[in-house]
């Protein structure tokens, strides 16, 4: 929590040049917390809070987004692990398997 907001106020001040929004408004678009706090405590402070809402909604839906992608990396990265350890074992060898707990239950009758 500590890194985040020097993190929220550094890319504020990068930001501010390039857009036509002022410093306080982005300052509070960028900074960790709720849509609805940001908003209320940036407007006290003299930020458009339309611009706060929508930026701070902006923000939630691509960390959102960032954390499915990374998410669903991991996740075939692990499914692909998985199937390889399938294609070691083979095709042959579960036919194998099968046939062998096929000729047991065959003799046991």
């Amino acid at each position: 929590m500590l890194l985040l907001i020097p993190t929220a106020i550094a890319s504020a001040l990068i930001v501010a040049p390039l857009t036509s929004f002022d410093v306080v408004t982005l300052i509070f678009a960028a900074a960790p917390g709720g849509v609805t706090e940001m908003t209320m405590v940036g407007l006290g402070f003299g930020a458009d809070g339309a611009a706060v809402a929508s930026l701070q909604f902006i923000r939630v839906l691509l960390a959102i987004a960032i954390v499915g992608l990374v998410l669903s990396r991991l996740g075939s990265k692990e499914n692909s692990e998985r199937s390889t350890s399938d294609k070691e074992d083979g095709p042959d060898s579960a036919l194998a398997e099968q046939s062998r707990v096929t000729k047991i239950s065959r003799a046991s009758r």
